[in-house]
């Protein structure tokens, strides 16, 4: 047989780890299997797989809780074609053979703060690598096919997601969609966006939350407030009685300059300008650019 033409892919930890297939694998939960599964609903020697130039058989050993493939139980041998879904006891994996065409997609993401709770991120998987732009003047689609088995969740600690996945329909030149992401707690910096085939994940992408429109808004109402406090404080400053020597000093230095109230308009009109730049700032888009595989 070709070597490294058929392989088995295995989602671990968020990955998907690739096991390339000999004309005798083994599978099981004895580890000197040749795909070692710590499952208990996987048998000792479970199954076996046989790999040859023309086909693929596998070989159910008479495991306790079955072999399936596609959801149909294997009852004891049975022939693999491409992308078929394998079922080792509650234990998932895919086979795929490597001489069917690959075709390259991209993942764009931007990521922009909507309102000051709400996250709005914007997927787009595309041929090839196109601007926001480019993308809103493609025709796109997502509505599901009758087989969707390619799924996008969001997975952020303390967020709250609408909708919490999508399923993308990857065969259309654009899928364009879109997820809000609402974060309970300001502290959350981060989310990540695992993309599924058949619930293995076949990528992972990690962006940063942006959370400057919320700051930017907090300080404008604090920049607006420091000229009413220092009016207040211009009222009082000289009608003050048993007041220092030094204090008295830094007050008709203050007086000289104009007082507080200018001190206080100075202030509020510097920081609403820094304000009013971090909230344009945080309207700029961030986009993430990922290669991604699919098999058509």
């Amino acid at each position: 047989m070709t070597e490294g033409r058929y392989v088995l892919k295995v989602a671990k930890d968020n990955h998907e780890k690739t096991f390339i297939l000999k004309s005798n694998f083994t599978v099981g939960r004895d580890e000197e299997m040749d795909l070692f599964i710590e499952d208990h609903s996987v048998s000792g020697q479970h199954a076996a797989i046989y790999a040859n130039e023309d086909q693929v058989i596998l070989e159910d050993f008479g495991s306790t809780n079955g072999t399936f493939v596609n959801g149909k139980k294997v009852e004891n041998k049975q022939e693999l074609h491409n992308k078929d879904v394998i079922a080792f006891g509650n234990f998932k994996c895919r086979f795929l053979d490597t001489h069917v065409k690959q075709i390259k997609k991209y993942i764009t993401v931007c990521s922009s703060v909507v309102h000051t709770k709400e996250h709005n991120v914007k997927i787009a998987i595309t041929d090839k690598k196109l601007s926001l732009e480019e993308i809103a003047k493609v025709q796109t689609s997502s509505e599901p096919t009758e087989k969707s088995d390619f799924k996008i969740v969001p997975i952020c600690p303390s967020c709250v997601y609408s909708p919490g996945y999508i399923n993308a329909n990857v065969l259309k030149n654009v899928f364009s969609t879109e997820v809000f992401i609402t974060p309970l707690s300001r502290k959350v910096n981060e989310i990540s966006l695992l993309f599924q085939r058949e619930n293995i994940v076949v990528q992972k992408l990690t962006m940063r939350l942006n959370h400057s429109r919320y700051y930017a808004k907090k300080l404008i109402m604090f920049a607006w407030l420091i000229p009413v406090l220092c009016f207040f404080i211009d009222g009082i400053a000289f009608k003050s009685v048993g007041i220092s020597f030094i204090t008295s000093c830094i007050l008709k230095i203050v007086n000289l300059v104009g007082g507080f109230t200018v001190f206080g308009i100075l202030c509020g009109i510097t920081l609403s300008a820094f304000g009013l730049v971090m909230n344009a700032r945080s309207q700029v888009i961030d986009l993430y650019y990922k290669d991604l595989e699919f098999e058509l």
